[in-house]
Parts: structure tokens; C-alpha cells; sequence
């Protein structure tokens, strides 16, 4: 295989000039040479070694992105922008799961931090201060996603899980609905508490009576099928359920529908999300929209900006305003 220095030989250049070609700094040298260099390259297959490059520089350009499962698809649309922005910059992103599993985020923290990921990025998650403050003594640079941890200074991009509750119930409220359930959890994620806050908050407003079902997962269509049989089961009169993401928003319909309800007519049903599986059952879902490529889009860049900027910057927080999709299962007048 062709060394870089044999590849300036042949090409009649300096080293360094091989070199900006290759790591995209390709302005620094003419077009005349540039070609050279590329056609060279081409002729040869030549491939730098990264890790060498990357022992050097010491920089891998490589970002570590850890969430808890590929399965709840509002994550890949994370992923996806992610990439697609990291790419853009010239980062490649490796991707671990930690399946809700504390130990687990622990594991794969280490793990990346062993194939030497120039930086991190986190989906926030319940009791992980102890791990975030060891991080930040090792000087770990990293984003929060879809949350924040309490008291400790990291950057995080995330949407206002208590105005998503307060929209979605508000939503409800608008339509005459006073009856109105939550499904929630305590043992998931900030997300699910923060959600649950804000239903509170707007059926306090209103001066109703909440309708609080704890399960164990609110997050998906097991938990939420526990919840309903639990709420139908209690005999409580209800007329609409807040759910905590649209894949519990769809186990609600699945479960009221095989009871014989009738969606909107006899119980109106909102997510969170805007899921494109919300889109395919009947009646289409209301929801609300997290905006998921704009959070991944926003981490990738924070992340990037605090990799490449030497200079020491106040802590910057990233929040994606949320939106209300109004579709079929809520009934009133469609969002265009």
C-alpha cells in the first residue's frame, strides 16, 4: 500500500499539502495540485489510516451517542439527524442501547469512552447523577438529550415535557372534556413525571378533578393496555386519556376499542410524539409533535461546537418548542 509521503512524491507536493487535501482542508492548496493529489489517490485506493491520524491529532472525530432503544421510533428520527449533521462536519456517530438499564448506560459509557469518542451524547435518564458527575470530573465533554440532570452544569437539548402535558390536557379541555385520565409513570424518565406535571397543572386550572393511572411503563403499549384495563376496572367515569407517548396512545385505542368504545365518540385519546405509526391507525392520532429531527440536529451541532471551540463558553441549553397536531381521535378540526 502507497504511503502519504510516496503519494506527495509522485505528486510533486509538500506532505502537508497531501495532508489538507485529505482532512478537508483542500482550499489550502491550488486546484492544479489538488488534482493531482486526488488522481493519485484514486489510481492507488489510497485509505489514511485513522488511527494513526487520529494518535496524532488526538481526535478521533468520532461521537458516541447512547439512548435507551431503537425500538420507540421516535429515537431513530434522533439517530437519523444526528448523523446526518455529524457527517456533515466530518464526525462519525456510534450508536449503544441501554434498554432502561442503569448498569447497562454505565457499560456502554465505558465502552465508548475506551474506543476514545471525542465526545458524548446522552439520553437523560432517572438516578444517573453519580455517573454524570464522574464523567464531568474526567472532563468528558458531553449533551444531555431529552432531559436534564438536576444541579449539575451539562448542556442538554430538550423539549418542556410539563408544557407538553399542560398542552395536551389543555387540548382536551378546549373540547368540553372534564373527565379527563392520565396515564403516567414514576420509575421511567424525567420525561414521563415532567408530562404528568403539567396535566396536573392544567386540570388544576381548570378546577377538574384529575384522573391519575400509575403503571409501571407509560411509554409503551403493554403499560398503557395495563393502565386502561386498570382505569376501566375501577368503574371511574372518564372522557378522554392523556397519554404519555403515542405508542401508549395507540395501546389505549387498541384496548378501549376491544371493550367497545368508540374513538373520538365515546373517549377522545391524545399522544405524544407524532409518530408516523399515529398516522396509520383509524382514527389518525392527535398528538403532540416533539419535533425529533430538531433535537438530534441541535445535540450533534452543540456538541461539535463545544468539540471545536478552544475558548471557554457559558453553559448552552437547546429547547425545541413542542406543537399540537390535532387528527381524528380527539375530534374537532383537523390541524392542516
Amino acid at each position: 500500500m502507497i504511503s502519504i509521503q510516496e503519494l506527495a512524491d509522485k505528486a510533486g507536493v509538500s506532505r502537508t499539502a497531501v495532508s489538507h487535501v485529505l482532512n478537508g482542508r483542500e482550499h489550502k492548496v491550488g486546484a492544479q495540485k489538488r488534482e493531482k493529489i486526488m488522481e493519485l489517490v484514486r489510481k492507488y485506493d489510497f485509505q489514511p489510516n485513522a488511527l494513526v491520524a487520529s494518535l496524532r491529532s488526538k481526535r478521533t472525530h468520532v461521537l458516541g451517542v447512547v439512548i435507551p432503544s431503537v425500538t420507540y421510533s421516535f429515537y431513530p428520527q434522533i439517530l437519523d439527524a444526528i448523523e446526518t449533521q455529524a457527517a456533515a462536519q466530518g464526525y462519525q456517530v456510534l450508536i449503544c442501547q441501554f434498554h432502561s438499564d442503569a448498569a447497562l448506560l454505565d457499560k456502554q459509557i465505558t465502552m465508548l469512552r475506551q474506543r476514545r469518542v471525542d465526545g458524548l451524547i446522552v439520553t437523560a435518564w432517572q438516578d444517573h447523577q453519580p455517573l454524570l458527575k464522574r464523567l464531568l470530573k474526567a472532563q468528558v465533554k458531553m449533551i444531555l438529550l431529552d432531559g436534564q440532570a438536576d444541579g449539575i452544569d451539562i448542556p442538554f437539548v430538550d423539549v418542556d415535557d410539563i408544557h407538553i402535558g399542560q398542552m395536551a390536557t389543555e387540548h382536551l379541555i378546549s373540547l368540553g372534556h372534564k373527565q379527563i385520565a392520565h396515564l403516567f409513570s414514576r420509575s421511567i424518565c424525567s420525561s414521563s413525571m415532567g408530562r404528568h406535571e403539567g396535566y396536573l397543572k392544567a386540570m388544576n386550572n381548570a378546577r377538574l378533578k384529575p384522573i391519575a393511572v400509575e403503571v409501571e411503563n407509560d411509554f409503551g403499549l403493554e403499560g398503557a393496555q395495563a393502565g386502561v384495563k386498570q382505569l376501566l376496572a375501577s368503574k371511574q367515569k372518564f372522557s378522554a386519556i392523556f397519554a404519555s407517548t403515542d405508542m401508549a396512545a395507540i395501546g389505549t385505542i387498541e384496548t378501549l376499542t376491544d371493550h367497545s368504545y368508540k374513538i373520538p365518540d365515546d373517549v377522545a385519546v391524545i399522544g405524544v410524539g407524532n409518530l408516523k405509526e399515529g398516522q396509520y391507525i383509524r382514527p389518525r392520532l392527535s398528538t403532540i409533535g416533539q419535533q425529533a429531527d430538531q433535537i438530534g440536529k441541535q445535540a450533534a451541532t452543540l456538541l461539535i461546537n463545544h468539540l471545536t471551540d478552544s475558548k471557554t463558553k457559558p453553559i448552552e441549553n437547546v429547547w425545541v418548542a413542542p406543537q399540537l397536531i390535532i387528527r381524528q381521535s380527539c375530534g374537532g378540526n383537523p390541524t392542516p
